[in-house]
């Protein structure tokens, strides 16, 4: 998305050390992650939506599947309202919809076209 800008960004998500995420956050513009590694950045305090330009959650429908809907709702009400934010989901069950029509400020959906 901004690989021909100057703009610094931090993918933060599972499965991988945490500290090298820190280091990112620390100078990132844009901020790419999934909820549950939000979640955890915002907790330590290592992630301070504030400091970002854009902010994009993804993978939001998966922990719906998983009953943390109560989580995307904390993370989106930490997210500043003057604040680009995005959030990116393989489905759009209706309640991400909802919890989108609530916490965005004139939200747009855009449906992939199946090119299969």
């Amino acid at each position: 998305m901004a690989k021909l800008t100057n703009i610094h960004i931090a993918s933060i998500y599972g499965g991988v050390s945490i500290e090298p995420q820190i280091n990112e956050l620390r100078k990132a513009e844009l901020v790419v992650g999934t909820p549950g590694r939000v979640m955890d950045h915002l907790e330590r305090k290592t992630l301070i939506l504030n400091n970002v330009r854009y902010f994009v959650l993804d993978e939001a429908d998966r922990m719906l599947e998983m009953g943390f809907i109560e989580d995307i709702k904390n993370i989106l009400r930490n997210v500043p309202k003057d604040k680009q934010s995005l959030l990116f989901s393989a489905t759009m069950p209706s309640a991400i919809k909802s919890i989108v029509q609530h916490n965005f400020k004139n939200p747009v959906f855009h449906k992939r076209k199946n090119t299969c």
